[in-house]
């Protein structure tokens, strides 16, 4: 846990946020967030851990947080899937606490409805398919069950864009934090569709350097780098013989295996 808390991070917006509360009298509601956002993030540190990833960097934003994991893109979905709802699990867990603490009189109703009021608000939040938030990477777990990793990339950045008009229109009112929320999606999703093709050479890299996790085995009958799905070992029919990935990838990657 030691080396945990060396990872953790407190973006410089989190300090105007809690400078700006102090001033208008919202501290209470400031530190009651950050507890909630601080416990969401160390839901996804320990699933990450327990699935056998090393924790990079955990930076806490005013109204969420980052956890940086060292795990290939290859990640089997069901571990991705973990990962992915520890934060919902940990607030959930949070709930419990918070419960009976209010139901022995450890905390008064006052504290006890804005617990509520943003333990919600937060799950909800997190709940939306815009990258990268949990919601996004939930539903990433099911795309990539179906589509090849370089199409699903495709829809997902489609639907998290529509999802971010969707949230914007809806969030139009002032507000500081509304403000930072949107800029930093913006920015997300405008390095999302940048990296793009940087992530699929990388994707594909891997599956010719690493040992990947596999768990099925797709035919296809066109040779079509693009399909290749995770959890998938994919063999591709090429020139009236079966043609495993591999063999393809070492093609594309080992020039001495061109000749």
């Amino acid at each position: 846990m030691k080396n945990i808390l060396t990872k953790l991070k407190i973006n410089f917006t989190t300090y105007l946020f809690f400078f700006s509360c102090f001033l208008t009298g919202y501290i209470k509601q400031a530190l009651i967030i950050f507890l909630i956002v601080l416990v969401h993030e160390f839901g996804h540190v320990t699933m990450a851990i327990l699935n056998g990833y090393k924790i990079d960097k955990i930076e806490l934003l005013p109204f969420g947080g980052i956890t940086t994991i060292d795990k290939p893109i290859n990640t089997p979905l069901d571990k991705e899937f973990k990962i992915a709802i520890g934060g919902f699990l940990f607030q959930f867990i949070l709930f419990i606490i918070f419960l009976l603490f209010y139901k022995f009189n450890i905390i008064d109703n006052s504290f006890w409805q804005i617990f509520i009021k943003y333990n919600f608000t937060i799950i909800l939040f997190n709940m939306i398919f815009i990258y990268p938030l949990d919601g996004f990477k939930i539903l990433s777990c099911f795309v990539e069950n179906f589509f090849g990793y370089y199409y699903a990339y495709i829809i997902l950045g489609i639907i998290s864009f529509a999802f971010l008009i969707l949230f914007f229109g809806l969030n139009t009112m002032f507000s500081l934090n509304n403000y930072l929320i949107i800029s930093f999606l913006i920015y997300k999703i405008f390095e999302y569709f940048k990296i793009k093709s940087k992530l699929y050479y990388r994707f594909l890299l891997e599956r010719y350097l690493r040992k990947v996790e596999y768990k099925k085995i797709q035919y296809e009958k066109s040779l079509n780098l693009k399909k290749l799905r995770k959890d998938y070992n994919h063999y591709f029919y090429v020139a009236n013989r079966v043609v495993n990935e591999r063999e393809v990838l070492a093609k594309k990657f080992d020039i001495s295996k061109r000749f």
